[in-house]
């Protein structure tokens, strides 16, 4: 009667699993990632003198931005970054040349929700050849000055593997808003004087879940 009833168990147990393709599934990957960032972009334009003694301008931008990124995934360990980057670009209307720098650091972005954050640290930059270039000196502060805007999507993917099918589910996350900046550059020691613009706060979260059936 016991083997009977083990029997009974096991055949209901199989059963089930076959009608319900569900219980069968498995989930081959799942990784999400959070992450906070901040940008702003200087400009400014200074007068010069071109060697036949037209007037000309030196002009100046520069796109700054901190990001730091929490990722936890299955397969991988976990990782965190925060960095400050930033691409300085100048351009000569006497001699027609367009420089481009570039250059990042380590932990030189905080941020403190989506009200504010610091964009802080002396950047080494280094040129289109990948040679040291000078040094960029950040010490900015963003202030969210706009209404938060949020977005959020789901999506559902089929797909077709010599394995078997594969659910795919996207999700994403996201809050910005815009933001006032204040505070100095200073390139090669130098104050630069101009206009700070187009200040952005963004908080995300998104992640990726595969099933295989």
């Amino acid at each position: 009667m016991r083997t009977n009833i083990t029997l009974m168990v096991a055949t209901a147990t199989l059963a089930g699993t076959v009608a319900n393709p569900v219980l069968a599934a498995e989930v081959i990957e799942r990784n999400h990632f959070k992450g906070h960032a901040a940008s702003v972009v200087f400009t400014n334009s200074v007068p010069i003198t071109c060697a036949d003694g037209s007037s000309g301008t030196l002009d100046t931008l520069i796109g700054l931005n901190g990001a730091e990124i929490v990722t936890h995934s299955q397969a991988l360990p976990n990782d965190q970054s925060n960095v400050l980057s930033v691409v300085v670009i100048r351009t000569d209307s006497c001699a027609g040349g367009l420089e481009v720098l570039s250059g990042s650091l380590e932990n030189g972005f905080s941020f403190q929700s989506l009200v504010g954050a610091s964009l802080a640290g002396e950047v080494t930059l280094i040129d289109g050849f990948g040679e040291p270039a000078g040094t960029l000196a950040v010490d900015l502060e963003l202030e969210a000055s706009g209404a938060i805007d949020t977005e959020r999507t789901i999506t559902h993917t089929e797909l077709e593997t010599p394995e078997g099918p594969i659910s795919l589910f996207q999700r994403f996350a996201g809050r910005s808003r815009t933001a006032d900046a204040t505070g100095t550059l200073a390139l090669d020691g130098t104050t630069l004087v101009g206009n700070l613009v187009d200040g952005f706060l963004l908080d995300v979260k998104a992640g990726t879940t595969a099933i295989q059936h």
